[in-house]
């Protein structure tokens, strides 16, 4: 069973441990002449693992967690502007965690050039972060998508809350020449 789950631009998905049962199958036939053996009942299905908690009450605490680390990503970003200052495109830090919070892979992908120090400072942030413990989880994976540009700061909205609205370029007064609707009275013919 899998849940994804969305936290400002981190996606959670989580793997669920669950007991699986079912009936055995069985290669025995019976002899021939002798009566069919009765099949054994089928033993009562397994019950249901609880539900994860991994809901918005623990989005919140990772967005808590990953937001007190703006200040971090965002040197980690000017330092690459200051040798890339042309640099724009996205890097992905990808998350493996554990049930229990701490982080058990953590990896980067970027096409931006020479942006090799920019991810292993991101990934030495990440690798810092521990979660809270998720019950009846196992595992799970997430991503999170951190734009690089020049005036570029990092940002996550809050979980349930929209990303700030992008400020519309403010409309230049009229000027000038307006338009012409010439009104020809006289010499001309309709």
């Amino acid at each position: 069973m899998r849940r994804l789950l969305m936290l400002g631009l981190i996606t959670l998905s989580a793997s669920v441990v669950m007991a699986q049962g079912g009936p055995e199958e069985s290669d025995e036939e019976g002899e021939e002449g002798a009566a069919p053996a009765k099949a054994a009942p089928a033993p009562a299905p397994a019950p249901k693992a609880p539900a994860p908690t991994i809901g918005l009450d623990y989005q919140v605490k990772v967005w808590e967690i990953v937001n007190g680390s703006t200040a971090r990503i965002n040197d980690c970003l000017e330092r690459h502007l200051q040798f890339q200052p042309a640099a724009a495109g996205t890097v992905e830090l990808q998350l493996d965690v554990a049930g229990d919070g701490r982080m058990m892979k953590v990896g980067t992908k970027s096409a931006l050039p020479a942006s090799e120090k920019l991810q292993q400072c991101l990934k030495f942030i990440a690798q810092s972060w521990k979660f809270p413990k998720a019950e009846g989880v196992e595992k799970f994976s997430t991503s999170l998508q951190i734009r690089v540009a020049k005036g570029q700061k990092f940002t996550l909205a809050k979980p349930g809350e929209k990303a700030p609205a992008k400020k519309e370029a403010a409309k230049p007064a009229d000027t000038g020449f307006l338009g012409f609707s010439p009104n020809w009275s006289s010499g001309f013919t309709q």
